[in-house]
């Protein structure tokens, strides 16, 4: 078999349509896999809770969080615009730098919609017993240049005054160079269950909708390790194996000390069962839906959750009254 050297591309694609996937797949022997095509969310509308009046081009607001951690800052005040994991995580490792860090959230807690209000509750109190402020429930309206720093305009009127500002908000799958390509309503690739998405082209990662096999909808998953998955699977497929998806989502976060594993995936639940303690940080959350577990989140209960992932993988569900005893 002839080898197949791949050089990185570093420029943009601008267009590419299912016609060129022809030329594509001389170059790449099999198929094409877009891997790529995030960006951070545009900030420009009130419409939109998350979205900010001004901030591309002040010097001290940055759209990605791994770039505050060259930040030349040894003491400095921080405010971090959104409360998911990225956003919290960056909060975790700030702190710990001796920076005054407050985090300003939409929601009640943090992961309010991701693990619920009570999972969420027990993050707010840990970062919170290391010095971390919280502004929960506040939009934010804008963020302006100052002769000192920055300041952040809340929807109520309030001004904060900060060094830098974090912003965490999420991303958008870039997919507008894409046209020929069906897409859902916020603009991912609508793959198949081999991920594919057009006569040999595939998707994979932030970019891919893709059907859930245990729960038998779509979803898109915004994890690193989800796209690596992906990536292998719609390979093998590339090469002709015809490999459905059908791993089991899992990702997981680590903040001051805690480390939280989360299996499965929920965008809704009806219920949510505890097992263990919270207050003692050492306990799995169901998130049940219909009768059935639908994910799984756990606190120095690793084996519980490794127990669960080898089950569901096999095909396996759980009842709620499986996990209530």
């Amino acid at each position: 078999m002839q080898d197949v050297l791949l050089e990185p591309y570093g420029g943009e694609i601008l267009n590419l349509s299912v016609s060129q996937t022809t030329l594509l797949n001389a170059v790449l022997a099999g198929g094409t896999l877009i891997g790529f095509g995030i960006a951070a969310r545009i900030l420009s509308s009130r419409k939109d809770p998350y979205r900010l009046a001004a901030y591309g081009s002040l010097i001290g607001v940055v759209a990605f969080s791994l770039v505050i951690f060259a930040a030349p800052f040894d003491s400095a005040l921080l405010f971090r615009i959104g409360t998911g994991f990225i956003g919290m995580e960056a909060a975790a490792a700030l702190i710990g730098r001796g920076l005054s860090v407050t985090v300003v959230g939409i929601e009640a807690v943090p992961f309010e919609h991701t693990l619920g209000p009570d999972v969420g509750a027990v993050f707010q109190r840990l970062h919170e017993e290391k010095g971390v402020a919280f502004r929960m429930g506040a939009s934010t309206e804008q963020i302006s240049a100052t002769d000192d720093g920055l300041r952040l305009t809340l929807g109520d009127g309030t001004t904060l005054d900060a060094d830098l500002i974090v912003m965490g908000v999420g991303v958008t799958p870039a997919t507008g160079f894409l046209e020929s390509l069906p897409k859902d309503q916020r603009g991912a690739l609508m793959a198949d269950e081999n991920l594919r998405v057009g006569p040999d082209l595939y998707a994979a990662g932030d970019i891919a909708s893709y059907p859930e096999a245990r729960l038998g909808q779509r979803v898109r998953i915004e994890h690193w390790r989800l796209a690596q998955q992906h990536g292998r699977i719609a390979a093998r497929n590339m090469a002709g194996q015809a490999v459905p998806f059908e791993a089991v989502p899992y990702f997981w976060s680590g903040q001051l000390g805690i480390n939280l594993r989360y299996l499965g995936h929920a965008k809704s639940w009806d219920e949510v069962i505890i097992d263990g303690s919270l207050d003692d940080r050492q306990f799995v959350a169901y998130y049940a839906k219909d009768g059935r577990v639908q994910a799984a989140a756990g606190v120095k209960r690793d084996k519980v959750i490794a127990s669960l992932h080898a089950h569901w993988m096999t095909g396996g569900t759980t009842s709620v009254d499986e996990v209530r005893g």
